[in-house]
């Protein structure tokens, strides 16, 4: 057991480990144990520390001094990989008469298990692996994904060990991981196991595994078995890791504890969470009076893990970092050929991963904005290994991943298709799944098809329609509200402010039929959080609260405490709409006799789409809402940026803001407003929207990865003719590489002089769609569902606004436009691809009124 990890483990939980006050109960008598109650544990000790040994020593029983200890035991089975499921066994012990299951505790060699201490969601016990048990019974989420990975194997190796050994009981051990593993089995194995079977589980240093509800069912089936003495949870003296995760969070151990002083004496504490000093819960009232180092033991003299000898800090370091380096040097070489050995950068950490985004760049660490900002990087990459598909193999941090700039090996992996192998993968769209599943958080094959089949018809004329007017409404409102109808110049420090403010308007009032109004009040009638207010919180909020963990967003902070506020009003008030839109569509439906609908926006489109769903399944409610949401996710930051951006090289390129103004001027003129009708002929207002997004495409980089065993073609390297097949391993990760120079985007193979900001080389598509090699949107069956939305919206703002205004940049004295350029459109990556603050100054036109 790593004790360094002990100490992490406690600091994470340091501000919610003070001990929370218990409700007051009747103090129950504290009892020390005599020397023949302690010397019983012994066996049942060394178990738990030989379960930290390599399977192979296991069954061969050849594991030093823990199987010396216990020479006559038969092992049965082995598994785990020491990674994603800790090592367990199972064998006969013909002196105790009874089946031995041993679980690993945490491997000082891999993170992964130690992730596992520290992921603190809770979640019901599986129904399949604990049937009967009451879903309010709910423990750490990480513990009961180790426990569920190797259960059934456990379950079939203790059945067949029992059947061998006729009469035997089932002790079930571990220590620290392995023990609240141990305590989990000690639910499910009664439930399994013949009736009768003798069930005894002992573990060490275990930390809190689940809820209240969990502690009392311990207590009432396993606790109370023989004659009280079911369950033992042995904590060594001021052993930090028993007190974590903290009450505050709802942990609760069960009864059992059996606690060793200072002094030697094992003391038995009955109850749960015992306040005595001479327990752990009153012993240790926080991490600063606890002393990591009796994790480990010793427990009547046994130190936990497969080497006996307790080594000291230095060399426990020293013996760590080498394990790593050559866990790493493993991963490296594996990784090269989980990449088919293609060239490409090596570097420290990979780009996408926490210490990717933390630590400064370097030539040995190009950062999370690799593939925009440290173009000079990726373009030396590319052209050292001459080919726009290449590898990158971390060496510290992180998984290899082949990326491909290249447009026909990325119409490969998103070509979609039933026979298609390639998947979006989930564990990448967290933050669009917060509310359910969706189309754009769906891996893939069948489930993307029902969402894509439902959400289509949502998107239609009449939305568009609808988007074009509430545009139209908004902007008005906003030169009222904001003063501009009555000024000459006005001066917009951060124009973001305002795109931002008019995406998350246009998104909410047509995906969700709530229409706000500029300066709607921050509170409902009642005081209560208004549904718009919510709204706003959550599309700011999303990231923040998929990536931190639940606890936090209930810490006693009033911003995080609002923010968990707005989810739930929002969640409750979702989910009661889906009932009233359901009922209103009927409603509509038999009155009408069509499928026509008073409502335009998302949501109702959505919703009379799954109402007619005949053919397959309809979606559930979750899913749903979460479908609408994704809209909101998707399309609010990403329009707002790249309005904003719109404008900034509109401000810059003079020439290029007034041909798309004259355009403006031929085809909607002073007297009236634009309609919906006129999109079509402002080309070059929506060509200038394309080559934005050309040049900061939102989406700079699409994951795939691969179901099975595939190959991709890509071109042989520079100066050699044809194709080469790489093999792509089962699970891999290929990235597309929308952005990074000279990719897709900026490729000239794809656009002459790619640089340039030249919306002009759009005005041949006209309103009929892009080219291939357009990828802002994404390529293939999977490209952005919501793109007429964002472009309706866009033309029909920035068509408004440019000619009611001349936009400038507001520039520095003797600052070039280049200069400017790089200044105030520098890409940045925050959730998606963005540019920095961009002041920008609106001169109104010569003898222009704004119509109203």
């Amino acid at each position: 057991m790593n004790r360094l990890f002990a100490l992490v483990f406690a600091l994470f939980f340091l501000h919610i480990a003070y001990a929370t006050p218990l409700a007051a109960r009747r103090r129950q008598a504290i009892t020390t144990l005599s020397a023949s109650q302690i010397v019983s544990f012994k066996r049942f000790t060394v178990y738990a520390s030989a379960a930290y040994c390599q399977p192979s020593a296991i069954m061969n029983w050849n594991c030093g001094a823990n199987c010396e200890a216990n020479a006559g035991f038969i092992p049965t089975a082995t598994g785990g990989d020491g990674t994603d499921t800790q090592f367990w066994y199972v064998g006969f012990d013909p002196s105790l008469n009874t089946v031995i299951v041993a679980h690993e505790g945490t491997n000082t060699s891999s993170f992964v298990s130690e992730l596992s201490d520290i992921e603190i969601e809770k979640r019901s016990l599986d129904s399949t692996l604990f049937p009967g048990v009451s879903s309010s019974v709910e423990v750490h989420a990480g513990f009961a994904g180790q426990q569920a990975n190797a259960a059934n194997a456990i379950l079939a190796a203790v059945t067949s060990t029992l059947s061998a050994h006729s009469g035997a009981s089932v002790s079930v051990v571990g220590h620290s991981l392995g023990g609240a593993i141990a305590l989990i089995d000690s639910v499910f194995l009664p439930l399994h196991l013949p009736a009768g079977t003798t069930i005894k589980t002992i573990v060490y240093g275990t930390p809190r595994v689940g809820n209240q509800a969990f502690a009392d069912y311990v207590d009432a089936h396993v606790t109370s078995l023989n004659g009280g003495t079911g369950l033992t949870r042995i904590n060594n003296k001021e052993d930090i890791v028993p007190i974590v995760p903290g009450r505050f969070l709802g942990f609760h151990h069960p009864s059992g504890e059996v606690h060793i002083q200072d002094s030697g004496a094992w003391d038995a504490c009955p109850g749960q969470d015992n306040p005595s000093d001479l327990c752990s819960t009153g012993d240790v009232p926080n991490i600063f009076e606890g002393n990591e180092s009796d994790h480990d033991g010793p427990y009547d003299g046994v130190e936990m893990g497969c080497a006996l000898k307790a080594l000291d800090a230095k060399t426990t370091a020293l013996g760590f970092l080498a394990s790593y380096f050559l866990y790493r040097a493993y991963v490296v070489l594996t990784g090269l050929k989980a990449v088919s050995y293609l060239p490409g950068l090596r570097c420290l950490f990979e780009p996408f991963t926490f210490f990717g985004a933390v630590m400064p760049e370097s030539r040995w660490h190009p950062g999370s904005s690799l593939v925009y900002t440290d173009s000079s990087i990726f373009l030396a990459v590319y052209a050292r290994y001459g080919s726009d598909t290449i590898s990158i193999v971390p060496f510290l941090w992180g998984s290899p991943r082949i990326w491909t700039a290249n447009l026909d090996v990325a119409r490969q992996i998103v070509a979609g298709g039933p026979t298609s192998p390639w998947i979006k993968p989930r564990e990448y769209s967290v933050a669009l799944l917060l509310f359910g599943m969706n189309l754009g958080g769906a891996e893939g094959g069948e489930l993307w098809r029902r969402h894509r089949r439902i959400m289509g018809p949502a998107f239609n004329n009449k939305t568009y329609t609808l988007v074009w007017n509430e545009t139209l409404r908004v902007y008005r409102e906003m030169i009222i509200k904001e003063g501009w109808l009555a000024k000459d110049v006005v001066d917009v420090p951060v124009i973001q402010t305002y795109t931002f403010k008019l995406a998350l308007f246009v998104i909410v009032s047509c995906g969700f039929g709530l229409p706000f109004t500029w300066d709607e009040p921050p509170t409902a009638s009642d005081g209560s959080m208004s549904i718009q207010e919510a709204l706003a919180i959550v599309s700011t909020y999303n990231l923040a609260r998929t990536s931190a963990p639940k606890w936090f967003w209930k810490l006693p902070i009033k911003k995080y405490q609002r923010v968990e506020t707005a989810f739930r009003t929002l969640d409750a008030f979702m989910h009661s709409q889906v009932a009233l839109r359901k009922e209103e569509i009927r409603q509509e439906i038999n009155e009408n006799g069509t499928l026509e609908i008073r409502r335009n926006d998302v949501f109702s489109r959505l919703v009379l789409a799954n109402e007619s769903e005949t053919e397959k399944l309809p979606l559930d409610d979750e899913e749903l809402i979460g479908n609408v949401f994704v809209l909101l996710f998707a399309g609010h930051e990403t329009t707002g940026h790249t309005l904003a951006a719109t404008l900034g090289f509109l401000g810059i390129y003079q020439e290029e803001q007034d041909a798309v103004y004259e355009q403006i001027m031929s085809v909607v003129g002073d007297e009236h407003d634009p309609t919906f009708e006129d999109y079509g002929a402002l080309y070059k207002v929506l060509s200038a929207f394309f080559e934005t997004l050309r040049l900061i495409p939102t989406g700079s980089v699409m994951i795939r990865q691969p179901t099975r065993d595939t190959t991709l073609s890509t071109p042989k390297a520079a100066g050699a003719e044809g194709v080469q097949e790489i093999f792509v391993p089962r699970k891999s990760i290929v990235n597309v590489d929308m952005v990074g120079i000279p990719t897709i985007e900026y490729n000239p193979r794809y656009y002459p002089d790619p640089y340039a900001y030249k919306p002009s080389r759009w005005y041949a598509q006209e309103s009929s769609g892009m080219p291939d090699s357009f990828t802002a949107f994404s390529v293939g069956p999977r490209a952005c569902i919501g793109r007429k939305f964002a472009m309706t919206e866009a033309v029909c703002w920035l068509t408004m606004l440019l000619r009611d205004f001349k936009v400038e940049v507001v520039m520095n004295p003797g600052e070039t436009k280049e200069q400017a350029r790089d200044r105030v459109l520098q890409a940045q990556m925050v959730m998606t691809l963005s540019v920095n603050r961009i002041p920008i100054r609106l001169v109104r036109r010569a003898a222009r009124k704004p119509v109203l």
